[in-house]
């Protein structure tokens, strides 16, 4: 290895130097996978609720249509 500087030549420095790479990598992967949980998790929260036994269900809504004149209807 090449060095510039004296501190290069030290194992710690080495050692540090190490470690970022390695904590970089790490963290590219954890990014990656973070974007997929984002994706996922919206998914698996809707699936728990619609499944839930707590879950508050609403009837089904009433719609009545009325004619309106010669042209269409309004709705109700």
């Amino acid at each position: 290895m090449t060095t510039c500087f004296e501190h290069e030549k030290l194992d710690v420095y080495q050692d540090a130097i190490r470690f970022a790479s390695r904590v970089d990598a790490l963290l590219k992967g954890v990014d990656s996978g973070t974007a997929v949980l984002v994706r996922i998790v919206p998914t698996l929260v809707g699936l728990v609720r619609s499944t839930s036994p707590h879950r508050v269900h609403e009837g089904p809504a009433e719609c009545t249509m009325r004619q309106a004149g010669a042209g269409g209807g309004d709705y109700d």
